[in-house]
């Protein structure tokens, strides 16, 4: 049997892991179009259609294309939920960690270079656009069929309207220096996609993490501190 949000029929979850019914990501076909789409779906309307309202001003090739936006019921939660183009080849997190893996690497500058050209790009639109992302890392970039990259997840975003202390989110080990140290609030500004935005632009190009280590706390100081640990391991060879 076939289920519908809309005119999109469900094909699979794309997280199978998650069991959290408030949040769900779908692959979704549209019949109307003939082609495969995300479904990213909230029970937390309100958040999601300010996702939405974020995402639909948006109009870049290194930005995840908005198409609709949909209310809809499923497994008795109603949903409202954001559809936007399908990147075949996955995100940039699982794309690191695949060529870490290969035995020998195959990883050039221009391979690197080529990717790092299109996430600025995309983050020069964005802050264009006076919107801060608040959640740059590897897990919300994802990459097309030739390597396409497009920034997604807007799901904490906002915009630069005004000024303002507000509650530190995001993700720890891409946080700046300043969000950890201040740790209950922050000040609005574009400095912390420049951080993260940093921090992925080393991971593409060294297939790892500047300052993660086995601990969180060694971690955390490591970025308070600008301790980066390719530098640490040319000091000690």
């Amino acid at each position: 049997m076939t289920f519908f949000a809309g005119r999109y029929a469900f094909l699979r979850k794309l997280e199978e892991n998650n069991t959290n019914v408030h949040k769900q990501i779908w692959l979704v076909k549209d019949p109307k179009e003939n082609n495969e789409l995300i479904l990213k779906s909230s029970v937390n309307q309100a958040d999601a259609k300010a996702e939405y309202e974020i995402m639909k001003q948006l109009d870049h090739s290194n930005i995840v294309k908005v198409l609709d936006g949909i209310t809809f019921t499923h497994g008795g939660c109603e949903y409202f939920g954001i559809t936007m183009k399908f990147m075949e080849n996955g995100d940039l997190d699982n794309f690191i960690d695949s060529k870490r893996n290969e035995q020998p690497i195959c990883w050039t500058e221009n391979d690197a270079l080529r990717l790092i050209a299109q996430l600025i790009a995309g983050m020069s639109y964005l802050h264009q656009k006076e919107i801060i992302h608040r959640d740059i890392k590897p897990s919300n970039i994802f990459l097309g069929p030739e390597n396409e990259l497009v920034i997604g997840d807007f799901g904490i975003s906002d915009t630069m309207e005004t000024t303002r202390m507000t509650r530190i989110v995001g993700t720890d080990h891409f946080l700046p220096p300043e969000a950890i140290e201040e740790d209950e609030e922050e000040c609005l500004s574009f400095a912390r996609d420049i951080w993260s935005c940093g921090v992925v632009i080393y991971m593409i190009s060294y297939l790892k993490h500047p300052f993660t280590v086995s601990s969180r706390m060694r971690t955390m100081m490591n970025i308070c501190e600008g301790k980066i640990l390719f530098l640490i391991l040319i000091k000690i060879i």
